[in-house]
């Protein structure tokens, strides 16, 4: 990719070209003295050069440079104005600036344009441009006065910015990833706060009501909902990049529904939505990454259908899938899969771009409609689950994207919200850390009813204190990481220089600074991420304390 000409860039090569012809113009009526042939042969001699000088520089420049004159109609162009605007030189000279420039009208309204381009002498600025096939493209456009064949006229030169733009997109939307990113972090670390003592003291009735409770089987539904408000700050926090993608057995027909839910919500009343959700077995996949597929196809879907309205139907079922319709697939085998299928019945796509559709960038959408990259993170996810994706195309009616996932063995799942499991206990010591009141009791009883003494502290500070006080009165640290006068890995690295030998856990509803790679560096047995289910504390302690018997989940 060429870099982008700078403006001193463009004064320069229409400075060369100026020289050029004052240097055409000097030598086309010299002094010739009666008689003075060689005078004359040299000054004939000079326009050859200078012509030839003119023609070369002209033809072998890198930009596409136009000559027009007053009525903006074009006398000269060169090859790489053709080349990039799919016109060849006759048809070029039979057409204006006002063919090539859809804005030129708005541009040229009250001469504001030209008189302020008269006033300054030379101008560059951003357009948009035609080419024949009608197709528009980004411009960066720098215009200069010149004198041609005697005739006052405008030199144009033309760069192409396509890519420069497309780069500029990717930065931005870069960078609102990453605004999205913090403050996303920002609502899960408060968000997930809330959620623990929601979720902790749920369990703990649930546990304490008989199984044949109706309050039991209500309380349950209440610790479902909360389950999953916590996966869904999970979902948002991977949306946002601040977690890679984990792949588990999930089943998607609920992550489905919960998509099109959020489709109806934002698509106009005209686009009816007809779906047929089948209850299928499991695959291998990231949670957030199969609700990504359904909203970007599902928005294709109706961008296609925006303007007359139709149907948008999804279906989820399960399907054999055999080598025939693997064959162009080399990341897919043959086997039991899920499908997913997303229609409509819009105008459907024409056949000469299809092979082009999961391309990175292409877009058929106007400009600032859409950025070309749906469908190719759409095939590049699916590629990543190890599936593929088909399209049936019916251009003038709609088109169907076949989305196939390979299915994975069945198991059967207990409930885990109503039965009552058995979980690790033990009698140690352990010191709780916590500056949310409501956490930190809340685990204090989670600890206390596996059997263990806790003795509580609201701060950091508070904590370390009570560590020096006593150092071999406990047997574990569980923390929490973002505290206001002590963090939880400043504590850690406290204690650790005291007793380096003492298990600790740390816990958190979000950081930046805290994952179980970094809790592992700093000597930590595990990181737990808010809110804590119970099963999770007691497993993770017991792992802590007897580490040589840790169990692996």
């Amino acid at each position: 990719m060429q870099d982008a000409p700078t403006y001193d860039d463009l004064k320069r090569r229409v400075r060369e070209l100026e020289q050029i012809l004052e240097a055409q113009r000097a030598v086309a009526s010299p002094p010739v003295l009666p008689g003075d042939l060689e005078l004359k042969g040299r000054a004939q001699a000079g326009i050859r050069n200078s012509e030839a000088k003119f023609r070369s520089l002209f033809e072998q420049a890198g930009d596409a440079i136009f000559i027009q004159d007053e009525n903006a109609r074009y006398i000269d162009v060169n090859q790489k104005a053709c080349d990039l605007t799919g016109y060849s030189r006759e048809e070029l000279l039979s057409l204006t600036a006002k063919d090539l420039d859809p804005d030129y009208a708005e541009r040229e309204e009250g001469r504001r344009f030209w008189d302020q381009f008269k006033r300054l002498g030379k101008m560059a600025f951003e357009a948009r441009l035609k080419r024949k096939n009608g197709s528009i493209f980004p411009a960066e456009v720098a215009l200069s006065p010149i004198e041609f064949d005697e005739t006052a006229c405008v030199l144009t030169i033309v760069r192409d910015i396509t890519e420069r733009k497309q780069l500029e997109d990717q930065l931005r939307q870069a960078q609102k990833m990453e605004a999205i990113g913090t403050l996303a972090g920002g609502i899960a670390h408060d968000f997930n706060n809330i959620l623990a003592p929601i979720i902790g003291y749920a369990e703990m009735t649930v546990e304490e009501l008989p199984e044949d409770s109706r309050h039991r089987r209500n309380l349950g539904k209440v610790l479902e909902s909360a389950q999953r408000a916590r996966d869904l700050v999970q979902q948002i926090l991977t949306f946002s990049r601040k977690f890679e993608k984990s792949l588990q057995p999930i089943q998607i027909n609920p992550i489905v529904k919960e998509a099109l839910k959020l489709i109806r919500a934002t698509i106009p009343t005209t686009i009816d939505i007809q779906q047929d959700i089948a209850d299928t077995g499991s695959i291998m996949a990231d949670l957030t990454q199969i609700h990504q597929i359904v909203v970007n196809l599902c928005t294709n879907a109706y961008h296609a259908m925006w303007d007359e309205g139709g149907d948008l139907r999804v279906e989820l079922s399960e399907t054999d899938v055999g080598t025939e319709a693997t064959a162009g697939h080399p990341d897919a085998a043959p086997g039991r899969h899920v499908r997913l299928t997303v229609a409509d019945t819009g105008g459907g796509i024409a056949p000469d771009i299809l092979d082009n559709i999961f391309e990175p960038y292409f877009t058929t959408k106007d400009a600032g409609k859409g950025t070309g990259l749906g469908l190719a993170v759409v095939d590049g996810i699916i590629r990543d689950h190890g599936g593929f994706i088909t399209v049936d195309n019916d251009p003038g009616r709609g088109c169907a994207f076949n989305v196939f996932f390979p299915l994975i063995p069945s198991k059967t799942m207990p409930d885990e919200t109503l039965r009552s499991p058995t979980f690790p206990t033990g009698s140690e010591r352990v010191l709780l850390v916590d500056d949310e009141p409501p956490i930190l009791e809340m685990l204090r009883r989670m600890l206390e009813g596996l059997g263990y003494e806790v003795v509580p502290a609201e701060d950091g500070s508070d904590a370390l204190a009570l560590f020096t006080a006593g150092p071999d009165r406990f047997d574990l640290i569980f923390t929490d990481m973002t505290m206001p006068h002590m963090t939880g890995d400043r504590l850690a690295r406290e204690v650790k220089a005291i007793r380096p030998d003492l298990p600790m856990i740390i816990c958190t509803g979000y950081s930046e600074k805290m994952d179980a790679d970094r809790a592992r560096e700093l000597g930590f047995s595990d990181c737990l991420l808010k809110p804590v289910l119970r099963s999770d504390l007691a497993i993770a302690v017991r792992n802590a304390l007897d580490p040589e018997t840790a169990e692996i989940d």
